[in-house]
């Protein structure tokens, strides 16, 4: 595995529970924002913004590390 991947994983695990899932789910498992909504009983709309908040945290955690 790439220390790129490693530091991606690292991170999706320090995020707050309802981003982690929201991420884990859209990126990790390649679910679909319908099937993510669906198994998690939340609207669509709270799953992109749960995605989104969660991918900009990563983001700024990996920028922070470089």
């Amino acid at each position: 595995m790439k220390e790129a991947d490693t530091a991606i994983k690292n991170a999706i695990q320090t995020l707050p529970e309802k981003y982690k899932n929201a991420v884990s789910l859209r990126y990790v498992k390649d679910l679909t924002l319908t099937e993510i909504s669906d198994q998690m009983k939340v609207p669509m709309a709270t799953i992109k913004t749960q995605a989104f908040r969660g991918r900009e945290i990563i983001r700024r955690k990996l920028a922070k590390s470089m």
